[in-house]
């Protein structure tokens, strides 16, 4: 028996990777403008182009899907990077249409209630909404006003009022509210009564400055008498 002699014609393989390289660096280049599947397509006929040349096999449509895949993968890469950019761009004015405010889309038929304007007119106020914040704002002057002074006449004293004409007391009143003492120099006489007496004048004068605490002396005349008191009523006795 003789032995079965091998077949002398070497079977060949079909280049797979060559044609598969030329078609899809032609499909890349037609697509190459729609973003990721043309840059996809570069990229996938650039690898098989190389392994097809690496191999030996088809490598005149290895060198052509190579080439196509080059070229397609330059603008493949520029509309990508620009459809990301894009997106981006739009993402922070997109992400409040159709959501609420957890980012969930909102049940179908749903209005979004319109923002308020910043010309809404305002709900009315009532009369007596109206008067406390008056009243708080004149308070609100009044403390920053005694504070002023307070502190004007801790550093440089308070201003002596021109008191003239004033009977003594009203005259005093108005000295210890300002801080001050007050004593009494009678024209005529020692000064009991300071109702019944007017003030002449005062040392320091008037728009003079004293210290608190310290004493104004008030020059007194009289100039009136005090009412003698009225007699008791008599009782008729009956007869």
């Amino acid at each position: 028996m003789t032995a079965a002699q091998p077949d002398p014609t070497p079977t060949r393989r079909a280049p797979i990777s060559g044609i598969a390289a030329l078609l899809v660096g032609i499909a890349a280049f037609v697509f190459c403008w729609v973003p990721f599947l043309g840059l996809g397509l570069g990229a996938g006929s650039i690898v098989l182009g190389i392994l097809s040349v690496r191999g030996g096999r088809a490598r005149g449509a290895g060198i052509g899907g190579l080439a196509f895949g080059a070229v397609a993968a330059i603008p493949a890469v520029v509309m990508t990077i620009m459809f990301i950019a894009a997106f981006v761009i739009a993402l922070p004015a997109g992400t409040g249409t159709g959501t609420g405010a957890s980012g969930t889309a909102a049940p179908p038929g749903a209005t979004a209630s319109p923002a308020p304007s910043a010309t809404s007119t305002p709900s009315p106020r009532t009369g007596a909404e109206e008067k406390a914040q008056y009243e708080a704002r004149v308070k609100e002057r009044q403390e920053a006003e005694r504070a002023a002074r307070e502190e004007d006449a801790r550093k440089n004293g308070v201003e002596l009022p021109d008191l003239s004409g004033l009977d003594g007391k009203t005259a005093q009143w108005r000295l210890e509210d300002l801080g001050l003492t007050v004593r009494f120099d009678g024209k005529s006489g020692t000064v009991l009564a300071p109702v019944n007496w007017t003030v002449i004048g005062s040392s320091p004068g008037a728009g003079k400055r004293a210290k608190l605490g310290s004493t104004v002396v008030l020059r007194m005349e009289k100039t009136a008498e005090m009412a003698p008191a009225s007699p008791r009523p008599q009782t008729p006795v009956p007869e």
